[in-house]
C-alpha cells in the first residue's frame, strides 16, 4: 500500500459504490481486504470484530456498508474515504432498488401497500432513507440534523482522506487514484439502476425530501464546493479525464479486456 494507514471505504447505500469495489479489488491483494456485504452487514461487522487480534492485523482495507467507527476495531491508524450523492437522486435510487427486490426487508411495507414515490418519501421515516449520509459519516443515529452535520464534518476533517461525488465519478476516481497510487483507475459501471434519471421529481415530493434531509443537503453543498476547488487545482485534469475515458472503453471491450488487466 502507498502509505502505512489502513483504508476504509465507507460505502453509503445507493451512492455508486459497487463500481468502486471492483477497482479496489483490482488494486490490492484479496488477503488484506475485508468486505462488509450488503446483506446482513451487521453480522459481517460482528464477524470481523470477533476475530483474534493477530487475524485482524492482516486486514488493511475494509470496504462496504459500514458506518463511521469501525476504525476503532482495526489494528493501527486508519483513513476513510466515501462518496456523496444528491439526496433526491439517492432516495429515488433507493426506492427503485427496493422495488426490484421482493426479499428486501422494506419491500412488503412499500410495495405491499402500493406506495408511490411521493408516499414513500412522505410516510417512511427510516435511517436508510432520510439524512442517511450525515448519519453514516457521523456514526450516530439522531433526528437532530444540526448535530449530525456538525459531527459528520468533524469526522471528515479528522479521519477522511477524501470525499468524492457520485455525480462527478470520473473526476472523483482520478483524484482518489492519485491519492493512493492507483494509476489509471479504469472501471465498468456495476449495479447501475435502470430508472429514467431525466424524469424530474415532482415539486411537492422534492419539497418533502428537502425538509427531511436538511443535514444531507448542507453536507453535500459544502463538499461540492470543496470538490470543485480540488478539481480546479489539479493539473492536467482534462487530459486525465480523456485518458480514463479511453481506458474505460478498452476495459468494456471483450476483445481487449484481458490485455488491459495487465495495466494495473
Amino acid at each position: 500500500m502507498k502509505n502505512d494507514k489502513n483504508l476504509i471505504f465507507l460505502h453509503i447505500p445507493k451512492n455508486g459504490g459497487s463500481t468502486l469495489h471492483s477497482v479496489i479489488e483490482r488494486k490490492y491483494p484479496s488477503d488484506i481486504i475485508f468486505t462488509v456485504k450488503e446483506v446482513n452487514n451487521r453480522s459481517n461487522i460482528s464477524e470481523f470484530i470477533s476475530w483474534y487480534k493477530k487475524d485482524r492485523r492482516q486486514i488493511r482495507i475494509i470496504k462496504g456498508h459500514v458506518q463511521f467507527g469501525i476504525h476503532e476495531k482495526m489494528i493501527g491508524s486508519s483513513q476513510y474515504f466515501t462518496f456523496l450523492r444528491k439526496p433526491e437522486d439517492r432516495i429515488r435510487s433507493y426506492y427503485n432498488y427496493v422495488k426490484k427486490r421482493p426479499h428486501h426487508r422494506m419491500y412488503d411495507t412499500i410495495f405491499g401497500n402500493n406506495m408511490s414515490f411521493h408516499e414513500f418519501v412522505r410516510d417512511i421515516n427510516n435511517n436508510d432513507i432520510h439524512n442517511t449520509q450525515v448519519q453514516w459519516i457521523s456514526g450516530i443515529m439522531s433526528n437532530n440534523h444540526n448535530e449530525l452535520l456538525e459531527l459528520a464534518l468533524h469526522n471528515i476533517e479528522q479521519h477522511f482522506s477524501f470525499v468524492g461525488l457520485q455525480e462527478k465519478f470520473n473526476e472523483s476516481i482520478i483524484l482518489l487514484g492519485q491519492l493512493y497510487g492507483w494509476g489509471v483507475p479504469y472501471y465498468k459501471f456495476l449495479n447501475k439502476g435502470q430508472y429514467k434519471r431525466n424524469v424530474p421529481i415532482q415539486q411537492d415530493t422534492l419539497d418533502i425530501i428537502k425538509e427531511k434531509n436538511q443535514g444531507d443537503y448542507q453536507l453535500y453543498n459544502l463538499i461540492e464546493k470543496r470538490f470543485a476547488k480540488q478539481v480546479k487545482e489539479k493539473p492536467f485534469m482534462t487530459l486525465k479525464m480523456k485518458q480514463l475515458e479511453l481506458y474505460n472503453k478498452l476495459y468494456s471491450s471483450y476483445k481487449v479486456n484481458k490485455l488491459i488487466k495487465h495495466l494495473k
